[in-house]
Order: structure tokens, then sequence, then C-alpha cells
């Protein structure tokens, strides 16, 4: 029994560690910069189209490291989105953090879609923003819970539609980057609560044998 309880202790401790656990993360360095552009493997583009941004003579809008237009410059003016699935478990808690801009070349007037869908569709959300001023980009977070384990889907999409702030035809969009999906850490408590109710199944099946 004292055996059985110090195992369910150290196993609730490690549950619980202080660190947040990444579930994804992509801050658009790896890929190929161009206009348009794919960012396979980790996204779909799953409409219109994307430009990957370097950083360079033309590009200092927003300091080092790369960063997604979404909207392309693919010909026309359809509003990007991309999309990756994570596996979420039910009663788990989530941060979702970004940093967002604008195409400078486009204009600032600006917004953008973005949330997580599948059995947990509570996080649907928009930003409109224009005035974002570089070098600084914006930064974004919020938390949810997941009540369903499963695949979901994570989302970004220029939300020009319907936007007041959006020109339509302007070939440029909103300015992602440094996307992180991490899970957050169990209270303080939990270890021992977690361990108590481990201990008091254990105690239960012995009783019942």
């Amino acid at each position: 029994m004292t055996r059985m309880l110090a195992i369910a202790a150290a196993a609730a401790f490690s549950l619980a560690g202080g660190a947040q656990a990444a579930v994804f993360s992509d801050n658009f360095d790896g890929y190929t910069a161009g206009a348009p552009a794919s960012l396979s493997p980790n996204w779909t583009v799953t409409e219109g189209s994307v430009d990957v941004i370097p950083v360079g003579p033309l590009y200092t809008w927003y300091g080092t490291g790369q960063y997604v237009d979404l909207n392309g410059s693919n010909g026309d003016a359809t509003a990007g989105r991309i999309e990756t699935t994570v596996n979420l478990l039910a009663g788990k808690t989530y941060n979702l953090s970004f940093n967002y801009g604008y195409n400078v070349n486009s204009g600032f007037n600006e917004s953008m879609n973005f949330g997580i869908t599948g059995a947990y569709a509570g996080l649907l959300s928009s930003l409109d923003f224009g005035s974002v001023a570089p070098p600084v980009m914006n930064s974004f977070g919020t938390t949810f819970t997941v009540g369903v384990s499963g695949a979901y889907t994570l989302f970004f999409a220029d939300g020009q539609a319907g936007s007041p702030f959006n020109d339509d035809d302007d070939q440029g969009g909103p300015i992602l980057d440094n996307v992180s999906l991490t899970s957050v850490p169990l209270p303080a408590g939990a270890p021992l609560l977690l361990a108590g109710l481990v201990a008091l199944g254990a105690l239960r099946r012995r009783r019942a044998a």
C-alpha cells in the first residue's frame, strides 16, 4: 500500500510540472521566402495564398526573422487562410499566443480571424488593428480549456470580409509570427489530490479482495 501510494504521488507530481509543455510552435523562419509561398509540412493553405516575408533591404518592417502575410501575392485579392492539426486533451488548459502586424506596402488597416475548431469549438475570435506600427509587432495571448480529447484545427486567416478595416483589393494582409500553443501546468495542489484519489482507489480494491 505504501509503495503504491509513493508511486502514485510521484506520477502526480510529474504531471504537474512547473513548465508549460509545447504543443505546437512556428516562427516561420524555416520556410523558403516567396510570394506566394508554401508552409508545408507544418501548415496547409486552405484558401487564397500567403507570402513568406524575408528580412532584407526591402523588408525591414519588424526586425529579424521571417513572418507570413495572410493575403498572398497570387494575382487576386482572395483572403488567405492557413491551418494545422493539433491534438488536445480533455480537461487540459492551453495557452495560445502569437504576434501580429500589417503589410507596410498595403497600408495599416487590417483584420485577422483565428481559432481552434473541432469537438471543442469555443475559441473563435478576430482582431481589427489600425495602429500596429513597425518595428514592433503586437502580441496576443489567450487561454482555454478543452472539454473533449481529439484532433483540432488551429487556423489563421485574413479577416477582410466584412471588416471595416480592410481594403479587399490591396494584395497585402495581416502579418503573423511566433505562433505558440502550450499546455498550462496543473495547480500546485493537484498532485496531492491526484495521489489521494489513486491511493483511495487502491485501498478500496484491497478491501474488495
